[in-house]
Protein backbone atom coordinates (compact mmCIF):
# COMPACT_ATOMS: atom_id res chain seq x y z
CA UNK A 1 0.00 0.00 0.00
CA UNK A 2 2.89 2.35 0.89
CA UNK A 3 4.43 1.69 -2.30
CA UNK A 4 1.25 2.49 -4.30
CA UNK A 5 1.33 6.13 -2.48
CA UNK A 6 4.59 6.90 -3.25
CA UNK A 7 4.66 6.02 -6.60
CA UNK A 8 1.64 8.71 -6.88
CA UNK A 9 2.60 11.25 -4.53
CA UNK A 10 1.00 14.78 -5.17
CA UNK A 11 2.59 17.95 -5.46
CA UNK A 12 1.96 19.01 -1.82
CA UNK A 13 2.54 22.48 -2.04
CA UNK A 14 0.50 23.11 -4.74
CA UNK A 15 -2.79 21.40 -3.00
CA UNK A 16 -1.97 21.21 0.36
CA UNK A 17 0.98 23.79 1.24
CA UNK A 18 2.71 23.62 4.23
CA UNK A 19 1.38 25.47 6.87
CA UNK A 20 0.77 24.52 10.89
CA UNK A 21 -1.08 21.06 10.33
CA UNK A 22 -2.90 20.23 13.46
CA UNK A 23 -2.76 16.96 12.39
CA UNK A 24 0.86 16.06 12.54
CA UNK A 25 0.91 17.75 15.98
CA UNK A 26 -0.45 13.97 17.87
CA UNK A 27 2.31 11.77 15.27
CA UNK A 28 0.37 8.74 17.01
CA UNK A 29 -2.77 9.84 15.33
CA UNK A 30 -1.60 10.86 11.92
CA UNK A 31 0.53 7.48 12.01
CA UNK A 32 -2.56 5.21 12.22
CA UNK A 33 -4.46 7.34 9.82
CA UNK A 34 -1.86 7.16 7.33
CA UNK A 35 -1.98 3.15 8.04
CA UNK A 36 -5.69 3.24 7.46
CA UNK A 37 -6.30 5.28 4.38
CA UNK A 38 -6.77 3.20 1.22
CA UNK A 39 -5.02 4.26 -1.82
CA UNK A 40 -7.89 4.81 -3.56
CA UNK A 41 -9.48 6.98 -1.14
CA UNK A 42 -6.45 9.10 -1.17
CA UNK A 43 -6.41 9.21 -4.41
CA UNK A 44 -10.09 10.45 -4.63
CA UNK A 45 -9.23 13.11 -1.91
CA UNK A 46 -5.93 14.46 -4.48
CA UNK A 47 -8.38 14.39 -7.03
CA UNK A 48 -11.01 16.95 -5.13
CA UNK A 49 -8.66 19.43 -3.93
CA UNK A 50 -6.62 19.59 -7.34
CA UNK A 51 -10.36 20.00 -9.19
CA UNK A 52 -11.90 22.43 -6.47
CA UNK A 53 -12.03 25.45 -8.12
CA UNK A 54 -13.99 23.25 -11.07
CA UNK A 55 -17.32 22.31 -8.79
CA UNK A 56 -20.51 23.91 -8.25
CA UNK A 57 -20.37 25.85 -4.71
CA UNK A 58 -22.83 23.67 -2.82
CA UNK A 59 -21.13 20.20 -4.84
CA UNK A 60 -18.19 20.77 -3.25
CA UNK A 61 -19.01 21.56 -0.15
CA UNK A 62 -21.14 18.55 -0.12
CA UNK A 63 -18.01 16.40 -1.48
CA UNK A 64 -15.62 17.47 1.26
CA UNK A 65 -18.25 16.82 3.65
CA UNK A 66 -18.38 13.50 2.59
CA UNK A 67 -14.57 12.95 2.02
CA UNK A 68 -13.86 14.88 5.84
CA UNK A 69 -16.35 12.34 7.16
CA UNK A 70 -14.85 9.89 5.85
CA UNK A 71 -11.36 10.31 7.17
CA UNK A 72 -12.90 11.31 10.39
CA UNK A 73 -14.40 8.13 10.62
CA UNK A 74 -10.76 6.20 10.46
CA UNK A 75 -9.12 8.33 13.22
CA UNK A 76 -10.56 10.15 15.78
CA UNK A 77 -8.47 13.25 16.70
CA UNK A 78 -8.82 15.79 19.80
CA UNK A 79 -11.81 18.45 19.64
CA UNK A 80 -8.53 21.33 19.48
CA UNK A 81 -6.92 20.13 16.58
CA UNK A 82 -9.57 20.29 14.34
CA UNK A 83 -12.32 22.51 16.05
CA UNK A 84 -11.46 25.94 13.63
CA UNK A 85 -10.72 23.38 10.14
CA UNK A 86 -13.36 23.24 7.60
CA UNK A 87 -14.29 20.53 5.65
CA UNK A 88 -11.92 21.41 3.01
CA UNK A 89 -9.24 22.20 5.15
CA UNK A 90 -9.50 19.01 7.04
CA UNK A 91 -9.12 16.99 3.43
CA UNK A 92 -5.99 18.90 2.89
CA UNK A 93 -4.15 18.28 6.24
CA UNK A 94 -5.24 14.42 5.78
CA UNK A 95 -3.25 14.76 2.26
CA UNK A 96 0.08 16.45 4.07
CA UNK A 97 -0.76 13.68 6.33
CA UNK A 98 -0.64 11.01 3.87
CA UNK A 99 1.98 11.84 0.97
CA UNK A 100 3.89 14.66 3.81
CA UNK A 101 6.00 11.77 5.95
CA UNK A 102 7.37 10.10 3.01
Amino acid sequence: MARERQSETPDLERIAPAKYNSLLAQPHLAARLRSLVTPEAAALAVRAVTKRDGYDPLARIALFGELAAYFRSLVEFPEEAVESLTDEQYVRSVLRVIYGAQ
